[in-house]
């Protein structure tokens, strides 16, 4: 196939499939949303739970910035988390 310069609609619309924002990640993968929530009723503060699921290896990788927006979003909100 030749190389075509210039905008390719099809191509474009592929990128922007591609690039469309999915589902986070605590809504994706209940059981680790579930960890989540258990752990800072425990007193975890959400450093604490990234930090300790990175050393663990866990399989979907999580940052503290994550946990926060869940527990301030309205999921985490029904969950009485703070």
């Amino acid at each position: 196939m030749a190389k075509v310069a210039g905008y390719v609609g099809g191509v474009a619309s592929m990128k922007a499939l591609s690039r469309r924002q999915k589902d986070r990640k605590l809504i994706r993968h209940p059981e680790l949303r579930e960890l989540i929530i258990e752990r800072i009723k425990y007193g975890w503060t959400p450093e604490q739970i990234a930090g300790r699921l990175r050393y663990e290896g866990a399989l979907v990788p999580l940052c503290q910035e994550a946990i926060y927006r869940f527990a301030y979003s309205k999921e985490g909100m029904k969950e009485d988390l703070w």
